[in-house]
């Protein structure tokens, strides 16, 4: 899957999945963190992870996504970089706050 498509439709899904709790998330710092967990939980989006990370190699496929996040969000990183992620796809995470 091209990446550009892989953030946009696994963003979609992952919004979907969570809707109740998406601004826990951002409160909580823990966007990207949650989003990496959605992704190795669901069977799907982890084949869609995985085609994606084969074209365009893993440090591509998991800092773009992140930036993505930011983006879609309207969020920025506070600097606080956190090394132990409840998620096996990435080795760590910054924290994310609100731009406004």
């Amino acid at each position: 899957m091209q990446l550009s498509i892989f953030k946009q439709q696994a963003i979609v899904a992952f919004e979907t999945a969570n809707q109740g709790n998406l601004n826990q998330f951002i409160i909580g710092r823990d966007i990207t963190d949650r989003f990496f967990c959605f992704i190795q939980n669901s069977r799907e989006w982890m084949k869609h992870y995985l085609d994606t990370v084969s074209e365009c190699g893993l440090q591509t496929v998991n800092s773009q996504m992140a930036q993505y996040i930011c983006e879609h969000y309207g969020l920025r990183n506070n600097g606080v970089e956190q090394h132990y992620p409840y998620s096996y796809l990435i080795q760590s995470y910054h924290e994310l706050i609100s731009i406004q």
